[in-house]
C-alpha cells in the first residue's frame, strides 16, 4: 500500500476562516463533537489504531483509503461490507501520525480543541470543530449517526483534497454488485461529506464543480441501471 497523503498538511493548507459559536443544540446525543475530536486526536497520537478507527465514520474513511491506494471496485466493496482490517488500520494511523509530526514538528495531542458549529446537509447533521495548533487553526468535521452519536468524518474534513479523485472513481466504476455498492457509498456518504466541506468553504469553485459532476455521474448510473432492469 502507498503511504497516505499528509492529511494535516491538507488541513492546514486548506483551512478557512469560518468560525463557529458555542452550541449545545445536540449535547444530549450519546457523544459530543469536541470530546469526540479530542479523544480521536489523543488516540491517534497514542497509537490506539483500533479504537481510533471505531471513532471515525467508516464509509468516509474507507473511501479516503480507497482513493489514496487506487483500490478497485471489488476491493472497496469488500472493505465497505467487512470493515477495515485492524492491522491495516493501525498502519494507516501510524502513517497519519508520522506525516503530521513531520509537517508540524509537533504531536497530535498538543492541539487544542475549541468551539463547534452544527450544520445540516441533506438531512445529515455535521459539526465543524475548531482545532488550534501553535500558529494555525483548522476544522475537524464530525458527523452524527443515530446509533453511535458523533464520529469524525475524514472525508468531510479533507474533502477538497479528494473530490476530484472520488469523481474519477465514480467515472470508472464497473456495472455489477461491487460497483453498485461503491456508488451507494458515494451517494450516501461522500456527497453529504463533500457538501459539508463546501459549506465551510463556499468560495471553492473547483470543489463545487467536482461535487456537481459526481452527482451527475451517480444519477446517470442510477438511470442506466433502472433502464436495464426494466428492459
Amino acid at each position: 500500500m502507498r503511504r497516505p497523503v499528509s492529511i494535516f498538511t491538507v488541513l492546514f493548507l486548506t483551512a478557512t476562516a469560518c468560525g463557529g459559536g458555542d452550541s449545545a443544540a445536540d449535547s444530549t446525543l450519546p457523544t459530543f463533537p469536541p470530546v469526540v475530536v479530542n479523544d480521536w486526536l489523543i488516540g491517534v497520537a497514542d497509537g490506539e489504531g483500533e479504537a481510533v478507527t471505531a471513532a471515525v465514520y467508516q464509509e468516509s474513511l474507507t473511501l479516503v483509503i480507497a482513493v489514496e491506494n487506487s483500490l478497485d471496485a471489488p476491493q472497496i466493496a469488500t472493505m465497505l461490507e467487512d470493515g477495515l482490517d485492524p492491522a491495516f488500520a493501525a498502519s494507516y494511523w501510524q502513517s497519519f501520525r508520522n506525516e503530521f509530526a513531520q509537517f508540524s514538528g509537533g504531536s497530535l495531542d498538543t492541539l487544542e480543541v475549541g468551539r463547534y458549529e452544527i450544520l445540516a446537509v441533506e438531512d445529515v447533521a455535521f459539526a465543524a470543530v475548531d482545532v488550534s495548533g501553535q500558529e494555525d487553526q483548522v476544522e475537524v468535521m464530525t458527523r452524527s449517526d443515530d446509533s453511535v452519536g458523533w464520529q469524525v468524518d475524514m472525508l468531510a474534513t479533507v474533502g477538497p483534497a479528494f473530490a476530484a479523485q472520488l469523481r474519477r472513481l465514480a467515472e470508472e466504476l464497473p456495472a455489477g454488485a461491487a460497483g453498485d455498492r461503491v456508488r451507494l457509498a458515494l451517494r450516501e456518504s461522500a456527497l453529504p461529506a463533500l457538501r459539508a466541506a463546501a459549506a465551510r468553504d463556499p468560495g471553492n469553485r473547483v470543489l463545487t464543480a467536482d461535487i456537481e459532476r459526481l452527482q451527475v455521474i451517480l444519477d446517470q448510473a442510477a438511470a442506466t441501471s433502472t433502464t436495464i432492469s426494466e428492459g
